[in-house]
């Protein structure tokens, strides 16, 4: 293999094509697009239950790397853009399945979830669009 050469070429286009850059960013931006639940107005404890649910199954059903913490922050905000009881809902949840996950993927992971969920829920209080409150890139979420 020669450096700068057909092979390298090859390969640098075969991880470009494969980078969060390229798959991941086109179906979040689809996906965000196509599924505005925001905008939804029921209130009580299962729809807070449903948003993040929802949100939930969505990220498991397309698989998308690097996609978790969007959708931990998109499903919080979701929650609590519908009141307290939104907020108290997703809380709660959030809190017992980072206290399962700690055990599972440890402390730095699901203390970044946290991080996520706070977004989420920061961004409803403060009444910003769901873009600005959950970025779709990973890097956002330190």
């Amino acid at each position: 293999m020669k450096p700068k050469g057909e092979t390298e070429n090859m390969m640098n286009e075969k991880m470009k094509s494969n980078s969060w850059e390229n798959k991941t960013r086109n179906e979040l931006n689809k996906y965000v697009e196509n599924n505005n639940y925001s905008t939804k107005t029921r209130t009580g404890i299962m729809a807070p239950f449903n948003d993040i649910k929802r949100n939930y199954d969505d990220m498991k059903r397309l698989k998308l790397i690097g996609s978790d913490k969007f959708f931990h922050c998109k499903g919080n905000y979701e929650a609590a853009k519908r009141g307290i009881w939104g907020k108290t809902v997703a809380t709660t949840m959030s809190l017992a399945k980072e206290a399962k996950d700690v055990f599972q993927y440890g402390f730095r992971d699901s203390s970044k979830d946290w991080r996520a969920n706070k977004r989420g829920w920061d961004g409803a209080k403060e009444n910003k669009k769901l873009l600005d409150a959950c970025p779709t890139h990973p890097k956002y979420y330190k």
